[in-house]
């Protein structure tokens, strides 16, 4: 199910084209491929395992989706994503292409490749997850290391087992058009969905750094695909001295777009919430002077689209708003969007390791309530209720 995470479509989706050229063709390339491929998504999972258990170790709180925390991690991510759509778009070409990166396209022996683009999986599936993996992550905080270390790898198991079948029964590419080309039309239309990946990234971006961070990336964004442009009309142009000068440009265009946008700005939240109920900044001593007001806590981040899925369906709805004003909750917020080791502490506390998470604290200091990951109005409504019974 994680393979169909909106986060993961636009790399998975140009590995199933591979598969589909190539179906024909190399049956033990591509089956080696779809191991390396189930290989790398396994391997970024021992990793970020490898990664919690470590900083846990050494008191330091972390939950899953923790990388995207950081400013460089997400400008990082913009670029190449970037990067990945102007290759889609057949802007420029390294190699045979820049697909043999991200999928098989075009190239009969990509190992390096098939075994990359199943790290890069793994690494922007993390903040679309939590509906699908938030109990596991934090039923595994409470066990051993050996078991914890099993849940994580049932879970990459799960993500890649549809690889490892896929390559195996390639006679089931028969239910599909034949090569051709369309194929090359899906790639460029797949560049779309990528731009959108930027977008949201720019935005998430945003809710860490302030509008001036933004503003700074966009520009970056602008001299790197100068860059790659002017790379790739150096591909289409032979003579030597045009090679070289529009070489020049290029690398001095991307040289720019690093030295704009490289996060070395301080954090700023400038995106404020502009509802007509009032949220507030959590903190653990607000929870604990619960006194006769009922609490709600949104555990949530700007990087986490199931969040913001719940906000926009739920929690920011007339509905809702009406039913936390008639019952004088006190609403908190604790934004997880940049590290904060008290809200790591806080969800460690309360048996989970991800985002989205809900609370409801009934009055005078009541056993809290724990809500689902994926929110309803009805859930949240029975959940109120039930607590004022």
């Amino acid at each position: 199910l994680l393979n169909f995470m909106p986060c993961v479509f636009p790399v998975v989706s140009i590995k199933i084209l591979g598969f589909i050229e190539k179906a024909n063709s190399d049956i033990k390339a591509i089956r080696i491929q779809g191991g390396l491929f189930a290989l790398g998504i396994l391997i970024s999972f021992w990793i970020i395992f490898l990664i919690m258990e470590f900083l846990l170790i050494r008191n330091i709180e972390v939950g899953w989706g923790f990388q995207l925390q950081s400013p460089i991690i997400i400008t990082g991510l913009i670029f190449l994503f970037f990067f990945l759509a102007l290759s889609f778009l057949d802007t420029f070409s390294f190699g045979s292409s820049i697909q043999k990166f991200i999928g098989p396209i075009n190239s009969q022996k990509n190992y390096t490749g098939a075994l990359l683009s199943g790290l890069l999986a793994t690494l922007v599936a993390t903040p679309c997850t939590a509906p699908l993996m938030g109990s596991a992550i934090g039923f595994s905080i409470t066990q051993p290391l050996v078991t914890s270390f099993t849940i994580y790898s049932g879970i990459g198991i799960g993500m890649a087992f549809p690889y490892i079948l896929l390559s195996y029964k390639t006679d089931w590419l028969r239910f599909l058009p034949k090569p051709g080309a369309w194929m090359q039309t899906i790639k460029q239309v797949f560049a779309f969905p990528l731009f959108l990946t930027v977008v949201w990234l720019v935005w998430v971006l945003g809710h860490q750094v302030g509008i001036n961070g933004v503003l700074k990336t966009g520009i970056g964004i602008i001299f790197f695909g100068a860059g790659l442009f002017a790379y790739g009309k150096t591909q289409v142009n032979h003579r030597t001295s045009y090679r070289k000068s529009t070489n020049m440009v290029a690398i001095i265009c991307v040289g720019i777009s690093i030295f704009v946008s490289w996060p070395n700005y301080s954090k700023n939240k400038t995106l404020e919430n502009i509802n007509s109920v009032r949220w507030e900044k959590w903190t653990p001593q607000k929870v604990q002077s619960t006194g006769k007001r009922p609490i709600f806590v949104d555990f949530t981040a700007a990087w986490c689209l199931t969040c913001q899925f719940n906000k926009k369906t739920v929690l920011y709805s007339r509905e809702i708003e009406k039913l936390f004003m008639s019952h004088d909750f006190k609403l908190l917020t604790a934004d997880w969007t940049n590290h904060d080791p008290e809200i790591s502490l806080a969800l460690k506390k309360l048996g989970r390791r991800g985002i989205p998470v809900y609370v409801v604290y009934p009055p005078n200091s009541g056993k809290p309530i724990i809500l689902p990951e994926i929110l309803t109005k009805k859930i949240l409504i029975n959940a109120v209720e039930g607590m004022l019974r």
